[in-house]
């Protein structure tokens, strides 16, 4: 009897490729199904027993205690990251409106905590689909993140604000953020696939340039500018610096009332 594939589910955004490009290419021998979906979906299926495990927004493992975090990959960014944007026609501590991606979790407690402690007051946060047009003509600002801020950072030179909320973030923590895990759920034993996760993580992060060549036209991006983003923007380790990154998230998140339950995190071994 065929054993059951283990079922992977991760975002289509460009910053994913890297994890399983070798999965995806048939680079290496393996037992996933993979499952490409939004990440808040990603995370719903995962709770609902559609997936096995996923890379999840970081916030959700303070959601689900009885989710493990598979240690050592992640994405992550150290300063600004390019994919998590808000544009506005006007300085962010006016803004009282903000259109937030509903495909993003984590990213919108992040904005809320970066108004309270940066800015100093809580704007409005609407959740909508990523249409940047529609989002401006609703609200003061739009908060766009993954493929679509590509798209969206060429409005800087059109009369509009483009913050980018790694930098923001760095500003006030002084510590790498956290912004996806992969997340596998209870009672889900990976056995020796747990380590292919690594594996082809390696793998990825070996062939930068042929997944930028691949997949930056398709993004507005010429190879060169998908490689810089791989490569000087995305952190996909989940060291040590990152884990407190991560943590420090959590805590401010609990402090603020946006998050419940315990910080600590929980490790899949």
């Amino acid at each position: 009897m065929t054993p059951s594939p283990i079922r992977l589910g991760i975002h289509s955004f460009l910053n994913a490729m890297p994890l399983v490009w070798p999965l995806i290419k048939g680079q290496m021998d393996h037992p996933f199904e993979v499952i490409f979906d939004v990440p808040a979906r990603l995370a719903d299926r995962l709770a609902a027993g559609e997936l096995d495990v996923a890379m999840v927004p970081s916030v959700e493992v303070a959601r689900h205690p009885d989710w493990r975090l598979v240690p050592g990959s992640a994405i992550a960014s150290n300063g600004a990251v390019g994919t998590v944007l808000v544009v506005s026609d006007r300085p962010l501590k006016e803004v009282h409106r903000l259109a937030v991606d509903a495909k993003s979790r984590t990213s919108i407690v992040m904005i809320d905590i970066l108004f309270q402690k940066r800015f100093g007051h809580r704007p409005e946060l609407v959740p909508m689909e990523d249409d940047l047009e529609a989002m401006l003509a609703s609200c003061e600002a739009a908060m766009v993140i993954g493929n679509t801020a590509f798209a969206a950072v060429r409005l800087e030179g059109e009369g509009y604000r483009v913050e980018d909320l790694g930098r923001q973030w760095y500003a006030l923590a002084h510590m790498p953020f956290v912004h996806a895990v992969y997340a596998v759920r209870g009672g889900v034993d990976l056995g020796p696939a747990a380590a292919l996760l690594a594996q082809a993580k390696e793998g990825g992060l070996a062939q930068l340039e042929a997944i930028a060549e691949s997949e930056g036209p398709s993004l507005g991006l010429s190879p060169d500018e998908a490689l810089t983003y791989l490569r000087e923007k995305i952190i996909y380790d989940l060291g040590p610096r990152e884990v407190a990154g991560l943590e420090t998230f959590l805590a401010i998140g609990r402090e603020l009332g946006l998050l419940e339950g315990p910080v600590e995190l929980r490790w899949y071994e």
